[in-house]
């Protein structure tokens, strides 16, 4: 078992494959943390300046022009995740889902 460090730019399909495979350990780089911090502080304070962000103040799709209040927008990812949690069929297998996580995780460090 080795360890991966992601950093955001560096992952390869091969490297993803061995990580899903063999990978003990994920660590994010620095730099990676900062910019993922920064996004976050962006989107916190376009919160705060009560911007219209599609899919972070409004609905989605043809609710995409429905603003959602304040104090509704906690409610409105939990609703997300379970919409997208909600599937049919067999549960994907545990190795897929480690590459998805990995992958997901990898592309967040951009900020």
């Amino acid at each position: 078992m080795s360890d991966l460090h992601l950093d955001g730019n560096s992952l390869t399909i091969e490297t993803a494959y061995l990580a899903e495979k063999e990978c003990s350990k994920l660590s994010l780089s620095q730099s990676s943390v900062r910019n993922m911090e920064r996004s976050r502080k962006v989107v916190e304070k376009w919160l705060e300046g009560d911007e219209v962000i599609y899919g972070v103040t409004t609905g989605f799709g043809e609710f995409s022009t429905v603003k959602i209040p304040h104090e509704k927008i906690k409610q409105l990812k939990i609703n997300l995740i379970r919409s997208h949690s909600a599937g049919t069929g067999d549960p994907l297998p545990p190795d897929i889902v480690r590459l998805i996580i990995l992958l997901r995780a990898n592309a967040l460090e951009n900020g």
